[in-house]
């Protein structure tokens, strides 16, 4: 069931995208949103847990993921539109790296009989939408 779920979410976002192509006003507000949503659960849960576990190396990983775009653009003088490209294709990559561990997860849950306990359909249903929509508006 998790992954007919993830498949129709992952139709979503193609689904969605001429839609907020043709609503700038909505297709900012989701870019908003999703900013602030990720922004939250990187400065509230994923940085004090890096911390946590690798102290102020962690800090200077962030740093520098910060930097690099700006770097890139200013010291290395490549243009914007070739950085813009170069981080669209780290993110998919790391997208891929998600969505795998994302199944690996869902997949030990499943075999250990905690699919229920430990994911909901909804959840699969929606996370998997965002991938969908990131791939088809980002390339």
């Amino acid at each position: 069931m998790h992954a007919a779920l993830s498949v129709i979410g992952l139709w979503i976002g193609p689904a969605l995208s001429p839609l907020l192509r043709r609503v700038p006003p909505l297709r900012a507000f989701l870019d908003g949103l999703i900013l602030v949503a990720i922004g939250g659960l990187v400065l509230m849960q994923i940085l004090p847990e890096a911390i946590e576990h690798a102290g102020a190396w962690a800090l200077l990983a962030a740093a520098a993921g910060l930097a690099l775009p700006r770097v890139a653009e200013g010291v290395l003088h490549v243009s914007h539109q070739r950085v813009h490209r170069l981080l669209v294709l780290a993110a998919v990559l790391g997208l891929l790296v998600h969505a795998a561990s994302d199944g690996a997860a869902i997949g030990m849950t499943h075999s250990a009989g905690l699919a229920h306990a430990t994911h909901h359909h909804s959840h699969t249903f929606a996370h998997a939408g965002g991938h969908g929509l990131f791939v088809n508006l980002a390339v």
